[in-house]
């Protein structure tokens, strides 16, 4: 268990100022354009910071908030060199959520490519997310993947920003764990999954076949899109497999993040044993 540290033993200056350069880049990152710019993005909560750490990232910057520090930090975190401690009233203006976490970090972006995302193809699959939009949703997706040994995922033009602070949180860390690549156009990515002699299958619910049809052993990346507009015409055109979970036909259609599940968990259980 982690020892509580004293504050004066630290002999951190809490910072008062708004105007504080830090406090200024922390406020930048929380836009697009700021993260963009800075080639940075951020953690809010300990779960974020925590799992940061244990994988191996350097944090530029650790902010704690004065109450917190006081209340719950360990020696892990607050020893680090780069630590400022933030009156609480300030802090409470720097996250972006209504619930305070206490603890905020600054990262690098990472720089995967899409060889990364193949590395792990003998145990899971590519995971292609098209529009899809909801920050909530792509957070939890990246989580659900972790589960699943989902090899890399696939992020086409027009999705959620994947550094949004809403689905960094909604990560739970899970974005420290499986490299994902952002921005794709869609016509080079189907020409480097043929190249590369990996399947596209399209999960869609008007499918002939479904998911306990397909064979677990395929190199496969499966496409999964916008709830109202589906996947994009060209992936479906492309598609080597184009497959549904069955389901009570008056259900009208499912949550990205629970047909991800599904499907994802069918082939992992199939592949390790605990399904035939």
């Amino acid at each position: 268990m982690s020892k509580r540290v004293s504050l004066n033993s630290l002999n951190l200056t809490p910072i008062t100022s708004p105007q504080n350069q830090v406090l200024k880049l922390i406020r930048n990152l929380h836009t697009q354009i700021g993260r963009q710019k800075h080639n940075l993005f951020l953690l809010e909560g300990v779960n974020c910071v925590s799992e940061a750490l244990r994988q191996g990232f350097k944090l530029e910057i650790i902010i704690v908030s004065q109450s917190y520090f006081k209340d719950s930090a360990d020696q892990a975190i607050v020893n680090l060199s780069n630590v400022s401690l933030v009156e609480d009233k300030i802090f409470a203006n720097l996250t972006t959520t209504v619930n305070e976490c206490g603890i905020m970090a600054v990262v690098q972006k990472f720089n995967f490519t899409l060889a990364d995302c193949l590395l792990n193809l003998n145990k899971g699959p590519l995971l292609i997310l098209d529009s899809v939009q909801d920050p909530g949703n792509l957070g939890n997706l990246i989580r659900t993947s972790t589960g699943f040994d989902v090899s890399g995922i696939i992020l086409l033009k027009g999705c959620v920003d994947i550094y949004n602070p809403k689905v960094v949180r909604a990560s739970t860390g899970s974005i420290f764990k499986v490299p994902f690549v952002c921005d794709v156009e869609c016509g080079y990515l189907i020409d480097y999954l043929k190249q590369h002699n990996i399947n596209i299958c399209v999960l869609d619910a008007k499918a002939r076949h479904t998911i306990y049809d397909t064979n677990v052993d395929f190199n496969r990346a499966v496409v999964l899109g916008n709830e109202g507009h589906g996947v994009n015409v060209a992936l479906q055109a492309k598609a080597s497999e184009i497959i549904k979970i069955p389901t009570n036909p008056s259900l009208e259609s499912l949550n990205v993040t629970i047909s991800a599940a599904i499907v994802l968990n069918h082939w992992w259980s199939v592949k390790n044993g605990f399904r035939k």
